[in-house]
């Protein structure tokens, strides 16, 4: 991509219209989304008077680019801010790991009457998930209500991650119920919150809801399930829907799900179960690779490879 944008940079100039606004941002853009933020720069500063959109335009690039503390500075110059630069700012922060900054950031923009979009609200979600704030959560989530705004499936995706995240089991389901369209990714972090928090019950319910309406499963929706029949003690539970895994989904389990059952037969109390379903399994290495992948069932398989000393 950034062979074929210098490519097109250089017929620009060639034919005199390098320096057309439109033409200007789509280069910053470009070379920033293709890693070369020094390029960006440099198309940036050699513009005398750049206007808004150009300057959202760097900032969105640096801050895509993980490079927040510039674009924060750049940010902070701006006389005029759009929706899309303080969202730039949002997103930029999560990526880096600041969760705390990105609210901070919407702070700043609820106070300076600027109106959020989607995104916004999708990015103030996410760092609201990392940091376990429920009541900024439970905010956006009012805001959503109050202004009648549609929940989409990919911002009531990210609600429910949100509650799920922050443990209200009750706030997961009344966005989930009040959904009128889903897809795999709503049913599986739906799943997931009520596995995570610990009601099992609810977890195994919807998953046959799931089944019922004819969603296609996927890897992620048995990793939940598994977990939550772990949690709950439910052994026959998880034994069928791990065993229908290849004969109903044509699904091949995976590391984790191996795993899962481990757990599962060791959270029974079935040490015997669970070393025979070792030994059953596909290849022993893969319990050597499990002890780096989940430090919980590494130490549960040490656990039950010691009682047999």
């Amino acid at each position: 991509m950034l062979c074929i944008g210098s490519s097109a940079h250089a017929a620009a100039m060639k034919r005199g219209f390098a320096s057309d606004p439109q033409v200007r941002s789509g280069l910053i853009r470009m070379y920033a989304e293709s890693g070369s933020t020094e390029a960006s720069k440099w198309v940036y500063d050699e513009i005398e008077f750049p206007d808004v959109v150009m300057t959202t335009a760097m900032v969105c690039g640096l801050a895509e680019a993980g490079g927040v503390d510039s674009a924060c500075g750049l940010f902070d110059r701006m006389p005029d801010r759009d929706v899309v630069a303080w969202n730039a700012m949002i997103a930029g922060y999560n990526l880096v790991g600041q969760p705390r900054e990105a609210l901070g950031i919407f702070n700043r923009m609820r106070s300076d009457g600027v109106l959020g979009n989607e995104s916004t609200l999708g990015s103030v979600l996410s760092a609201c998930s990392r940091l376990g704030a429920l009541d900024c959560g439970e905010w956006v989530h009012g805001f959503i209500k109050r202004g009648g705004l549609r929940l989409s499936v990919a911002l009531g995706t990210v609600l429910i991650d949100m509650y799920s995240k922050c443990g209200h089991v009750d706030g997961v389901m009344e966005v989930f119920n009040s959904m009128r369209e889903k897809n795999v990714f709503t049913w599986n972090a739906a799943i997931g919150g009520l596995s995570m928090n610990g009601a099992s019950v609810a977890c195994l319910e919807l998953f046959h809801s799931m089944l019922e309406h004819g969603v296609e499963l996927n890897e992620v929706t048995f990793v939940s399930v598994l977990r939550g029949c772990a949690v709950a003690g439910m052994v026959d539970q998880g034994v069928e829907i791990f065993e229908s895994m290849r004969r109903l989904h044509q699904i091949e389990p995976t590391l984790e799900h191996y795993g899962c059952m481990v757990d599962l037969y060791g959270r029974a109390g079935q040490l015997g179960e669970a070393i025979n379903f070792i030994l059953r399994c596909p290849s022993s290495r893969m319990w050597a690779r499990g002890a780096h992948c989940s430090m919980r069932v590494g130490c549960t398989v040490t656990k039950l490879w010691v009682s047999l000393l």
